[in-house]
């Protein structure tokens, strides 16, 4: 019988980390559903936890968000997108995108130096056949190409770094794509956030005067009108826009071929 080849430590890296995050969301959700207070409630006060040690410690909460970001980024591990939310739930919006796009764009630069001069090998059979796709767009147009692909939604951000590191794509094209190719998406991850925060502004005055009123156990209800946030529909239509990008492109690519001269 002929053995089975180990797997590839790039592969037991993503499975470990996956494994971690998996078992974290599992016990997570446990714990949410036997807490006594309720779900709701819990939120609403990390919610005050949280936002009071970003007033007080306005520096230290931008620095720490930065560098949760940037190791998280930096390992490869997916989830930016909901780091972003964080980030507009707890800043200003405008401030979370500045905070996400910067602290990602650095940790994707040091993912690509650390595949490059590390796993490249691995990376470049871990892509398999789709390398050559990708090399030829990478060859045609390295900084159009790129920037599409931060522009998709169906390319994640950490595989877009692998690419990156296996294709040797300078730092000097990879950080300004990233940086503006990153813009819409980080957008409307933190105006989500940020009409999180909104919706939830009724329920925590609701819990604080029931608390002050010495009434045990609070409860709190969130009901539609404190959803119809206008950042929901603003994020919305970021996306939605990001979705019809790729048909668009694909025709826009097939009538250019049908034009293009033999």
């Amino acid at each position: 019988m002929t053995a089975l080849p180990p797997p590839s430590p790039l592969r037991l890296h993503h499975m470990v980390w996956l494994a971690l995050i998996v078992a974290g969301t599992v016990s997570g959700c446990l714990w949410l559903a036997f807490h006594p207070q309720g779900v709701l409630v819990f939120f609403v006060d990390q919610r005050l936890y949280l936002l009071d040690l970003a007033r007080q410690f306005p520096f230290e909460a931008m620095l720490a968000y930065m560098v949760f970001y940037f190791l998280y980024v930096s390992i490869g591990i997916p989830a930016s997108f909901f780091i972003t939310i964080l980030g507009g739930f707890l800043f200003d919006w405008r401030l979370a995108i500045l905070l996400s796009i910067s602290a990602a764009t650095l940790g994707g630069s040091c993912l690509v130096l650390i595949v490059r001069h590390g796993f490249q090998t691995l990376a470049r059979q871990w892509i398999g056949p789709r390398f050559h796709r990708l090399a030829d767009g990478f060859n045609r147009d390295a900084v159009s190409y790129l920037l599409f692909m931060r522009l998709m939604p169906v390319f994640p951000f950490w595989v877009v770094n692998l690419v990156v590191a296996v294709m040797n794509v300078p730092l000097r094209i990879f950080i300004p794509a990233t940086f503006v190719g990153m813009s819409p998406a980080a957008s409307a991850a933190a105006l989500i956030g940020s009409g999180l925060d909104a919706a939830l502004i009724r329920p925590t005055e609701q819990l604080l005067a029931c608390r002050t009123a010495g009434q045990t156990p609070c409860d709190v209800l969130i009901q539609w009108h404190d959803l119809a946030q206008p950042s929901f529909l603003t994020a919305s239509v970021i996306m939605g826009s990001l979705a019809i990008v790729p048909p668009l492109w694909r025709y826009a690519a097939r009538i250019f071929s049908t034009k293009r001269p033999d």
